[in-house]
């Protein structure tokens, strides 16, 4: 399993004590979970974004997380979230070490985004599905985005 980062403890607090919101109107929105996957670059870490295929009728060409809609048969949406991260870049769940689930999203495209933040083992494994075209990692992203979150929940 990958080290710990010095802020994964304090992450992994904070969304803990999460109760869940949906930021946006969610009337008559579909549910999709989506895993926000950290990996291990050098010795900071960064967050794996996709590139959906541009043959796709829904979404084509997009920047994205993992994931996709939950289905009857997921256990909750950490294991829809794991699922379908699995089908898409055929990274094993046993490979990813949840940290937390984080508000939920109405998107505009007519979803509720219920985001899970993840750590992956590394990069070794990534084989993507013809539903996504390539896949990138951004330092920067990873670190404005959780100052930003974890101020924000702890003030």
């Amino acid at each position: 399993m990958a080290e710990k980062c010095c802020w994964y403890d304090r992450l992994a607090a904070v969304l803990s004590r999460r109760s869940g919101r949906i930021h946006g109107d969610s009337d008559g929105f579909r549910r999709a979970a989506v895993l926000i996957p950290l990996v291990k670059t050098g010795d900071s870490t960064a967050v794996l974004f996709e590139v959906r295929s541009k043959e796709l009728l829904a979404h084509a060409g997009e920047i994205c997380f993992p994931g996709g809609r939950i289905e009857a048969t997921d256990r909750d949406i950490c294991q829809a979230a794991l699922r379908e991260t699995e089908e898409e870049l055929n990274i094993a769940a046993e490979s990813i070490r949840l940290i937390g689930a984080m508000d939920m999203v109405a998107s505009p495209t007519g979803n509720i985004l219920y985001p899970v933040v993840g750590m992956l083992d590394g990069m070794e494994g990534i084989r993507p599905n013809q539903e996504v075209a390539e896949y990138f990692y951004n330092n920067v992203f990873l670190y404005y985005t959780l100052n930003r979150l974890l101020c924000r929940m702890i003030n």
